[in-house]
């Protein structure tokens, strides 16, 4: 590979159980117990389309906005004070500077949350760009995300790896032509068998590549 294009949630971040609870946890707040289903169905949503199904689903707020700001606090506060970094992740980013290999961040995020959140853990300055869904128009079922990535970081795809743990981000990634590595995440452990089958490179944590 001659660089490398990493997401960030599940991947760099430690922080999938977060986001899985996030809409469990608000709708308890809300006094509303969670079905059991929701976080399998909402899992693979973008940030938009979950917002869309929590408030035709549960009907609690009067309009979109009202949601997002209690959404957003909520989110900020996540990546403002919990989340953390994948074990190693810090030791493979600083090998991969020491081998010249360029990378950066493509992610679901929104911008502010993961700048923030990548500050804080001391590792933003570490990547060449963080790019996020709103800047390209669309999510990982599309791959222009990481056409875009690999536009900044000069490369093709069948020179760059993408660092995904989701199955249909991975899938995005390989059908585009990309090297795949596939970091395995508690989130989506029961569905390794597929993963496998969509990885060129499947690790449990970053300490294997160093």
């Amino acid at each position: 590979m001659k660089s490398a294009i990493f997401d960030m949630d599940g991947t760099v971040l430690d922080s999938m159980r977060e986001w899985d609870n996030l809409s469990a946890n608000h709708l308890r707040s809300l006094g509303v117990e969670p079905p059991d289903d929701l976080t399998d169905i909402i899992k693979e949503m973008s940030l938009d389309d979950s917002l869309k199904y929590l408030m035709g689903r549960f009907k609690l707020w009067k309009t979109k906005e009202e949601f997002l700001v209690q959404m957003r606090e909520q989110i900020h506060i996540m990546y403002r004070d919990r989340v953390k970094l994948k074990p190693y992740a810090v030791e493979y980013l600083q090998k991969l500077k020491r081998d010249g290999i360029p990378f950066g961040i493509a992610t679901a995020t929104p911008k502010k949350y993961a700048e923030e959140a990548l500050t804080r853990l001391g590792v933003y300055d570490m990547f060449d760009f963080v790019i996020c869904e709103d800047d390209v128009g669309a999510d990982k079922h599309s791959p222009d995300i990481y056409f875009e990535a690999a536009r900044r970081l000069g490369t093709e795809p069948a020179e760059t790896a993408v660092f995904e743990d989701a199955p249909y981000a991975a899938r995005t990634a390989k059908k585009a032509g990309f090297i795949v590595y596939v970091i395995e995440d508690k989130s989506f452990v029961n569905r390794k068998d597929e993963l496998l089958k969509l990885a060129d490179t499947y690790i449990t944590g970053f300490r294997e590549l160093l």
